[in-house]
């Protein structure tokens, strides 16, 4: 099966990922008490922080209409943005 990727498909993964990871560090946060929830809510600001940046890139990238396709993926990245 052949996976063909655009710049655009590229940051919309990143986001969502970073979007996951930031509400992962959050909810384990509530487990947490003391530093290691104080880290956890460090490391969700830092996710959210990642999305804002891909997103950012993304929407610079639909602003000028110049979307490249990602060729030079190898099949280990492919399946993990399946």
């Amino acid at each position: 099966m052949s996976l063909n990727l655009n710049s655009l498909d590229v940051f919309k993964a990143a986001v969502l990922l970073e979007k996951r990871g930031a509400e992962f560090y959050r909810k384990s946060a509530e487990q947490a008490q003391g530093k290691s929830r104080d880290l956890l809510l460090r490391l969700s600001e830092m996710e959210k922080g990642h999305a804002e940046f891909f997103n950012k890139l993304l929407k610079e990238l639909e602003n000028k209409s110049r979307i490249e396709e990602v060729t030079d993926i190898d099949d280990q990245e492919k399946d993990f943005l399946k």
